[in-house]
């Protein structure tokens, strides 16, 4: 873990319960949106690869 996510890990620890667990589900849900793009541009480019062979 890199020490600049230690330092918010260790920020949110001092916040309420409720507090974290809304920052934690908007990090989360940029993470799966992340994952869902990276995925689409991946299959993006190996179409644009095989369609060029």
């Amino acid at each position: 873990m890199t020490k600049l996510l230690e330092q918010v890990i260790a920020q949110l620890k001092a916040l309420p319960d409720d507090e974290q667990d809304a920052i934690a589900a908007r990090f989360l849900a940029e993470m799966e949106d992340e994952q869902r793009w990276k995925a689409q541009c991946d299959r993006h480019l190996v179409g644009c690869v095989m369609a060029h062979l």
